[in-house]
């Protein structure tokens, strides 16, 4: 019976995720009133999973098609070397679906800046992350093979770089400031990506200034 109870509840969890992700889809921004109704739950049992839309969104966000990490057969048909490829196949994994599923991840930054603004002014350690690690774990993974071949400093920097051009920012600041359609978009966060690849091996290969 307890193993029932803990299914149904897994259920009804995921229905309501599954319910918010549809109203999403439609471009609505539900309340979680609205997603209960839509989840054909009480409004009570939708709220005893989620306390507020912020908890409920990153749930969402959590859900989405992309794994926490690659998988291990994310860059299977690349050179191991094919550091330019791997960055290309996580912009095309990471960053083109956020403009398939646009609402949503609308959604999920008015989720991320409420928590960021309910914590602020709290100890530090009371803090929930407001981001999951999901593309600085994907990029990591792309740029392995410069470990060792980059300097530590240089590895650091175009992975830090590399993060502003795929992700929740990149998408609302393609489509609101650049006022780019999504195919053009794509084809332009992948192209920063490639700059700051190319930029970044052409300096390691460039000899140390002499002192």
């Amino acid at each position: 019976m307890e193993s029932g109870r803990i299914n149904q509840k897994a259920r009804t969890r995921q229905a309501v995720v599954d319910a918010a992700l549809a109203l999403a889809r439609e471009g609505k921004s539900p309340t979680i009133t609205e997603v209960a109704a839509a989840a054909r739950v009480s409004i009570p049992t939708a709220y005893r999973y989620f306390s507020d839309p912020q908890e409920l969104w990153l749930e969402v966000a959590l859900h989405g098609k992309v794994p926490p990490e690659p998988p291990a057969d994310a860059f299977a048909n690349l050179a191991d070397d094919d550091v330019a490829g791997r960055v290309d196949a996580v912009i095309r994994m990471i960053g083109w679906w956020m403009f398939d599923e646009e609402a949503l991840w609308r959604n999920v930054v008015v989720a991320t800046m409420q928590r960021w603004f309910a914590q602020a002014g709290k100890p530090e350690d009371e803090h929930a992350p407001v981001r999951s690690e999901r593309r600085m774990t994907w990029i990591k993974a792309a740029l392995q093979p410069l470990n060792g071949r980059l300097a530590e400093d240089s590895l650091r920097r175009l992975t830090m770089a590399l993060a502003l051009t795929v992700g929740t920012e990149a998408m609302i600041t393609l489509r609101d400031v650049c006022h780019l359609e999504p195919d053009e978009a794509k084809q332009t966060m992948l192209w920063a990506a490639r700059a700051l690849v190319n930029a970044a091996l052409e300096e390691g290969a460039q000899p140390a200034a002499a002192l």
